[in-house]
């Protein structure tokens, strides 16, 4: 899987900019029995009804002895995976498909050209995190909730609330919690800190600070995630490429790809508080026009800036298929497009 992430790293291509795209409301994806109903895919108000939360996070901080990481395989002979272009005709912005038994990829677009993942985001943070947090681990939600942007998808987690580390990542990957998304980033961060107390501000910068750092570490050369969620900022890109690549990691942790394949659950939290949540990828619906078997998620987005994105995996035995589209115009649109690429490969 390491020379799969080195092979990739090397991917070349032209870049361009993606026009951004209009937003448009979804219905609620996710239910709480002890909060009000409010909830929203990663940003649907109006772009201009959606003023962003300012977050301000120290310029820098620094990780003394923080965890290097190495590949063994860094030295050997690299050469770049071979693209070619994506015949399959799908309405989105720009796409790939990726065959493990092929070691192929076939894009739309420029692999390397800047995109805004919005929710998608999510996957890494949960593969970060659980660099730093045991998934037993208890975290208490406070002051980092306020940090969620208005219109965003929760997880109906409120402060006071106290969740495993892995209740967290189910919250991020089923409701897409942007709520989720940061009381996770704070428990990691205080455990970078090496310091409990620490603000909510200082946590959520040290894990941002991490999140960066792992990316560097794990060849993501066209990444910078500046928020834990996804929600828009100019700064918080990432490309195709490297998208490519986090799937490839998280397919491959288990506690990741329990809750990125898992389409509902009735959860209750260490502190006592009971929820249903719903997936939002609906591939994985039996239900849907678009349910796939062999689907093991992975991830939703959507912001006027990125359009309606998802980045899917199916499963066909050993085999690995990966498919990414973005700046779909549509929500559907998004499932249409990754269900045609699944249905390209034999």
């Amino acid at each position: 899987m390491r020379k799969l992430l080195c092979l990739l790293a090397c991917l070349l291509l032209a870049s361009c900019t993606l026009p951004p795209l209009e937003e448009s409301a979804l219905p609620a994806v996710s239910v709480a029995e002890s909060l009000p109903q409010t909830s929203y895919e990663e940003s649907s108000l109006e772009a201009s009804s959606v003023p962003e939360t300012e977050i301000s996070l120290p310029a820098d901080i620094s990780l003394e002895n923080f965890p290097e990481e190495s590949d063994e395989e860094s030295s050997e002979e690299e050469s770049a995976l071979p693209v070619h272009k994506l015949q399959s005709a799908v309405g989105a912005k720009s796409a790939f498909l990726y065959d493990s038994s092929l070691n192929v990829v076939f894009a739309k677009g420029d692999l390397n050209e800047k995109i805004y993942p919005a929710s998608i985001t999510k996957l890494y943070t949960a593969y970060v995190a659980l660099q730093y947090l045991e998934p037993s681990d208890v975290i208490t939600a406070g002051e980092e909730l306020s940090f969620v942007g208005k219109g965003s998808t929760i997880a109906y987690i409120a402060r006071g609330h106290r969740l495993t580390a892995e209740m967290l990542v189910q919250g991020m990957l089923l409701p897409s919690g942007n709520d989720a998304a940061y009381v996770l980033a704070a428990g990691a961060g205080r455990v970078i800190l090496e310091d409990e107390n620490a603000s909510a501000t200082d946590a959520v910068a040290a894990f941002m600070s991490a999140v960066n750092h792992h990316a560097r570490a794990d060849g993501l050369a066209g990444t910078h995630f500046s928020v834990p969620d996804g929600y828009h900022r100019d700064d918080h890109y990432t490309t195709m490429a490297d998208l490519l690549k986090i799937a490839l990691l998280v397919s491959e942790n288990e506690t990741i790809t329990r809750y990125t394949g898992m389409l509902s659950a009735r959860v209750t939290y260490h502190s006592g508080e009971t929820n249903n949540w719903t997936n939002t990828n609906r591939l994985l619906d039996p239900a849907s026009r678009y349910y796939r078997e062999g689907v093991i998620g992975l991830k939703t987005g959507h912001t006027s800036q990125s359009g309606y994105c998802l980045l899917a995996a199916e499963m066909r035995g050993d085999r690995l298929i990966v498919t990414g589209v973005f700046g779909c115009q549509t929500a559907d649109g998004r499932f249409a497009d990754t269900v045609t690429l699944l249905e390209s490969l034999i």
